[in-house]
């Protein structure tokens, strides 16, 4: 199982939730509930995922999935930075601007 750390900052306006590890099938469960909680802490939610090494499709589809439960209820839900390694992986599959957008 790989480790997922997280840290949910109050900002001016909104949250931060930064992440740090690796994320996959593993854990997506976990963040799933994870952003599910922090969107009840927020309607304005950002998303730090600079520290994270590594991401497979399975969380990819996890922050698609947080961003439209995100709208659905009226919330803001955005990736605000990313690692090269996940960067690349949304620039790859043409996410980067739906998940970035500003």
């Amino acid at each position: 199982m790989s480790e997922l750390r997280h840290t949910l900052s109050p900002e001016v306006g909104h949250s931060r939730l930064a992440l740090e590890g690796e994320i996959d099938i593993s854990n997506t469960r976990a963040l799933r509930a994870l952003f599910s909680w922090a969107l009840q802490q927020s309607e304005d939610l950002r998303v730090d995922l600079t520290a994270v090494v590594s991401m497979d499709s399975s969380g990819i589809a996890t922050l698609i999935e947080a961003r439209g439960n995100a709208r659905r209820e009226g919330k803001s839900f955005r990736v605000i930075a990313v690692s090269e390694r996940v960067r690349l992986a949304l620039k790859l599959l043409c996410l980067e601007q739906m998940l970035m957008e500003p």
